[in-house]
């Protein structure tokens, strides 16, 4: 649901939590798997990202912007058609080029339809090309045994605000900005899960409009605000805008 997806609002990605030497290793057979005309490899698990690669002997100087990613996974997300097996299908991703078409290759890497493979070339033709990518792309995972691991760590990778360990904190989002420029292809975010008091959609909903009023404060074009504090029904919110980073927080509504 993308009208309450808050990358989608905060123009950055979600990231699945789990340990930097399996996402390099994650990464590092992503950049063995290439076939010409093949733009971006990208893994995402339970519609998280878990790493991407980019071929930059295709395109110099280019980035794929949060909102196309985000679009890719509400592609994937909106249709048990892509559990069936290998897809391939023509995507525009505006933000990247508006003009223009990707070839984009889809499929799950296990029984579960957790993982996903989306593997994105500019050759309408070299479907069997890509998949071939793909069956490398999987063997080497199932040989090194990080698929399995994958499966393992997202299975506990959602966290509650009270891990945290902050009093009566509710939900936060955490939004780096000063980050290096490894990292800089696509912003990220964390968030915990929204569990109680907005453990129903209804009360979710509400949570998400609060964040988005406040959020429309601070990107104001006219009068921006780096610093907010806001008394909502039944919490009291805290949005701050320093040079390394953005954050927003709920506590308890008399959190003092």
């Amino acid at each position: 649901m993308m009208e309450m997806d808050l990358g989608v609002l905060f123009g950055a990605v979600r990231c699945v939590v789990i340990p930097t030497t399996l996402r390099d290793s994650l990464s590092s057979i992503l950049t063995k798997a290439i076939t010409p005309n093949l733009v971006f490899s990208i893994l995402v698990a339970q519609q998280q990202l878990v790493t991407m690669v980019q071929e930059k002997a295709v395109i110099e100087d280019c980035r794929l912007d949060p909102a196309d990613l985000h679009l890719l996974l509400n592609l994937i997300g909106a249709s048990s058609a892509f559990q069936a097996g290998e897809i391939w299908t023509p995507i525009c991703l505006p933000r990247f080029n508006p003009d223009g078409y990707f070839y984009a290759y889809i499929s799950y890497l296990d029984p579960q339809c957790t993982v996903c493979l989306v593997l994105l070339s500019t050759d309408k033709e070299s479907f069997y090309a890509v998949s071939g990518c793909k069956r490398k792309i999987q063997s080497a995972m199932e040989y090194q045994g990080s698929l399995q691991a994958l499966a393992g760590a997202i299975r506990y990778c959602s966290y509650s605000a009270s891990l945290v360990g902050i009093l009566q904190l509710l939900h936060f989002v955490y939004k780096p900005l000063d980050v290096s420029e490894t990292y800089q292809q696509l912003p990220q975010f964390i968030s915990p899960e929204a569990d109680s008091p907005y453990s129903n959609e209804q009360e979710r909903q509400r949570l998400f409009d609060v964040y988005r009023y406040l959020y429309c404060h601070m990107h104001n074009s006219s009068r921006p605000l780096r610093l907010i504090y806001h008394v909502a029904e039944k919490e009291t919110l805290l949005a701050w805008v320093i040079i390394s980073l953005v954050t927003w927080g709920g506590w308890t509504k008399y959190v003092s």
